[in-house]
C-alpha cells in the first residue's frame, strides 16, 4: 500500500472511531511500528500525497470522516490549504444533512396522515450510529412500506414530488425528486441476488410492521420509525453486497456497516444472524467483508461477528476492486449516458458488469457465477419490460 493510501486509511480510522491517527511517513521504511513512530514526529507528506488522499475521500464519499481524522493530527501535519478544503467540504455535507433531515420531517407526517406506515432505512437512520451524524455524507431518503400500502404510498409521494423516476414494478420500487433530494419507496427490499435471499428479506421486512418491530427516532421534532437492530445487521450487509455484485461498492457503505456492528454489538441476535446468513448462502462473503472491516477500518475483531482471519487475502482484493471501480461504479463510467437510447444504456451496463464478474470471480469463484446469472436473467426481464 502506497503512502497516500496508508495515510487515507489512517485518517479514516481516526475519524470513524475518534482515535489518534497512526500516521505513515513517505521516508519511513520497515515495520508498521517504525512507520507509525516516524509519522508521530509530525512531518507532513508532500502536497501530491494530500491531493491523492482528498481524491480518495471524495470518490469514496467519506470526506467528513477524513476531515475528523485530519483534525486529530499533530499541529502542522496537515497543510493549511488542505485543512481549508476539507473544512469547506464538511460544511457542505452538514448543510446537505440539514436539508435531508428537514425533508424527512416534512414528508413523514404526510404518510402518517394517509394511514400509510413507513420505516426509514439506511441513510439518516444509520447516521445515528456515527459519533458525528452530521458529518456522514447523506444520500437519498429510503422508506420501506408494506406491499399492500405501496400504491397508496406512491400516491402520497407523487402528490408532493417535483418529478418521478421510472418504476421497478417487480421490486415495488418507486423514486421521486423533491427539490434536489431523491425519495425512494420500497414495497419490498428485494435484491438481484436471488429468490432465497429475497424470501428471507421479505420475512425480515414483515417483522418491522409488527408491534414493537421497529425503533423510533426524532428528526427535527418529527417521530420517525426506523429499522430494527437485527434488520440493520443483516440488511446493511446484503445491500452493500448487492452493490458489490451489481454496480460498484464504496467505503461509505462499509463504514455504515462497521458503525452499526460497533454501536449495537451487545444487542444483535447472533444466532438469528448466523441462521439467516447461512440460509442465504452468503457466509463466505460476510467473513471476507468482516475481515476488511477489521484490517482496513479498525473494527475490533470481537465486534465483527464470524470474523475469519484466513479471509485476509480476499479482503485485500476487495479494496482493489473498490479502488478500481469507485463508489457505485462511478470510476468506470466513461461519460454520462443518461441521454442515450435505452438499448445502448442497457448494453453498456451489461458489458461493465461482465468485466466486474471477472473481478468477482477472483474473490468468490462459485458465488460470482451464481449471482451473475441471477443479475443477467433479472436484467433481461427488466429490459424486456422497458425498465
Amino acid at each position: 500500500m502506497d503512502t497516500a493510501t496508508s495515510l487515507f486509511f489512517a485518517l479514516l480510522r481516526s475519524g470513524l472511531w475518534g482515535t489518534e491517527p497512526e500516521l505513515p511517513m513517505p521516508s519511513a521504511t520497515g515495520t508498521p511500528a517504525a512507520k507509525d513512530k516516524a509519522g508521530s514526529q509530525g512531518h507532513s507528506p508532500d502536497i501530491d500525497t494530500w491531493k491523492h488522499v482528498f481524491r480518495l475521500a471524495t470518490e469514496q464519499t467519506v470526506t467528513g470522516l477524513i476531515t475528523d481524522g485530519a483534525a486529530a493530527c499533530p499541529a502542522g501535519y496537515v497543510p493549511g490549504a488542505v485543512s481549508l478544503r476539507l473544512m469547506s467540504s464538511l460544511v457542505a455535507i452538514e448543510k446537505r444533512n440539514a436539508a435531508v433531515n428537514a425533508l424527512i420531517a416534512r414528508i413523514i407526517p404526510l404518510f402518517d396522515k394517509a394511514n400509510v406506515p413507513t420505516v426509514l432505512v439506511k441513510g439518516q437512520a444509520v447516521a445515528q450510529c456515527y459519533r458525528k451524524p452530521e458529518g456522514r455524507m447523506p444520500g437519498d431518503i429510503d422508506l420501506i412500506v408494506r406491499p399492500e400500502d405501496y400504491e397508496a404510498a406512491k400516491a402520497v409521494l407523487s402528490a408532493t414530488a417535483d418529478s418521478t423516476d421510472a418504476e421497478s414494478a417487480d421490486k415495488l420500487h418507486f423514486g421521486a425528486m423533491i427539490g434536489d433530494i431523491e425519495v425512494e419507496l420500497h414495497g419490498t427490499v428485494h435484491t438481484s441476488l436471488g429468490g432465497r435471499i429475497n424470501d428471507i428479506l421479505d420475512s425480515a421486512q414483515a417483522e418491522l410492521f409488527k408491534p414493537d418491530g421497529c425503533r423510533t427516532l426524532e428528526i427535527n421534532g418529527t417521530t420517525v420509525r426506523i429499522t430494527s437492530i437485527d434488520f440493520d445487521a443483516l440488511f446493511i450487509f446484503v445491500h452493500l453486497l448487492q452493490h458489490f455484485y451489481c454496480g460498484g461498492l464504496g467505503l461509505r457503505q462499509l463504514c455504515d456497516w462497521a458503525r452499526v456492528l460497533h454501536t449495537h454489538r451487545a444487542q444483535i441476535d447472533l444466532n438469528l444472524l448466523e441462521s439467516r446468513l447461512k440460509q442465504m448462502g452468503i457466509m463466505s462473503e460476510w467473513q471476507a467483508f468482516a475481515t476488511f472491516l477489521v484490517h482496513y477500518l479498525g473494527l475490533p475483531e470481537q465486534e465483527a461477528p464470524f470474523y475469519n482471519s484466513h479471509a485476509e487475502v480476499k479482503a485485500a482484493k476487495l479494496w482493489k476492486f473498490m479502488e478500481e471501480v469507485g463508489n457505485f461504479g462511478k470510476k468506470r463510467r466513461r461519460r454520462d449516458r443518461s441521454g442515450d437510447p435505452y438499448l445502448i444504456r442497457k448494453v453498456e451496463s451489461f458489458f461493465l458488469n461482465s468485466k466486474d464478474f471477472l473481478r468477482h470471480a477472483g474473490i468468490f469463484p462459485l458465488d460470482s457465477v451464481k449471482f451473475f446469472w441471477k443479475y443477467f436473467t433479472t436484467g433481461t426481464r427488466a429490459a424486456l419490460r422497458g425498465e
